[in-house]
């Protein structure tokens, strides 16, 4: 009996990838505010999504919130609302240098929860996603205040953030969203696996298989599986002279690369180069392939599902 118990374990771990096949991922679409996207695409595209982030949520530093007014959020929260899939606001700062303001600001931060507040009540959100980057590592411990006072103020409504990866990615922008800091205070965060290679790097890779699969072995230190969405690029660069990159959809990346040529690169990702008008161009990008590899990942780690940046740039 002993034996049978040992070799069940042996094979339950050692076939984990293939089990994880059977592994239903949920599925979250970002919808950037000022897309162009038509009434037939968001009509048959949100309803294959369980969660819909939208953007257009801008905090100032005096914790006003600034909203778009593009009516393409009316459009995609009618539909999304109508389908049953949970739509989340993306709240981000208008800029860091009042983002860090508000931070600073008891005042501010007041303010900001009771916009906050205020706006999920309003809409009938099922939560908040918040978007807040390139703050420095000295300012974790102020996020970390401003998250826990968020926390009493929406009481069972969902916070979830997207957070830059901590394993081999600028520290001066990872260190903001330090896990072990501002951890405690989420129900859910995005893992922002791309722009591993992106502007101001040498050409390479928007994502990478193996550094992902080294940051959710990361985040699953402080979050459960369950707590973690996979973020995925639909997107990449096409870098040209002095590497000034450039970002592409997929889509866009994909009628290239039929043009011209391409190859798997080791990272998963889509890769070719090409000239034009005497330039020449080297292009990485994240096809559905790499989304599929990505995505497979998520299965294996048990992830809450996958979160595809962003609706419309996908082939």
């Amino acid at each position: 009996m002993k034996q049978f118990i040992a070799i069940t374990i042996i094979l339950f771990f050692a076939g984990t990838p293939v089990q994880s096949q059977d592994i239903q991922l949920k599925k979250w679409g970002y919808v950037f505010h000022a897309s162009k996207l038509t009434d037939d695409y968001i009509n048959t595209t949100i309803p294959k999504y369980n969660t819909l982030g939208i953007t257009g949520w801008q905090l100032n530093a005096k914790g006003e919130i600034i909203a778009s007014s593009e009516i393409i959020i009316k459009k995609c929260i009618k539909i999304a609302n109508k389908s049953k899939v949970e739509v989340y606001p993306v709240i981000s700062f208008i800029s860091p240098a009042e983002g860090g303001i508000l931070l600073k600001s008891d005042e501010a931060v007041k303010a900001a929860l009771s916009n906050i507040s205020r706006l999920v009540r309003k809409q009938n959100f099922t939560g908040i996603n918040l978007d807040l980057e390139y703050l420095t590592p000295d300012y974790s411990y102020d996020l970390a205040r401003f998250l826990g006072l968020l926390r009493k103020r929406l009481n069972k409504t969902k916070i979830t953030m997207t957070l830059f990866p901590q394993v081999d990615f600028p520290e001066e922008w990872g260190g903001f969203h330090n896990p072990s800091i501002i951890g405690e205070y989420l129900d859910q965060v995005i893992l922002m696996c791309y722009d591993y290679r992106r502007q101001g790097t040498d050409p390479g890779p928007v994502t990478d298989i193996k550094w992902t699969e080294k940051n959710i072995q990361h985040i699953l230190k402080y979050f459960k599986p369950e707590q973690v969405w996979l973020g995925i690029p639909a997107y990449g660069y096409r870098w040209g002279k002095n590497n000034k990159a450039e970002a592409i959809s997929a889509k866009t990346g994909s009628d290239l690369a039929k043009k011209y040529g391409s190859i798997r690169h080791s990272s998963g990702n889509v890769y070719f180069s090409y000239s034009s008008e005497d330039k020449m161009y080297r292009v990485f990008f994240s096809d559905q392939k790499t989304m599929e590899l990505l995505t497979e990942l998520a299965r294996t780690f048990r992830l809450a599902g996958t979160a595809i940046w962003r609706l419309g740039f996908e082939e």
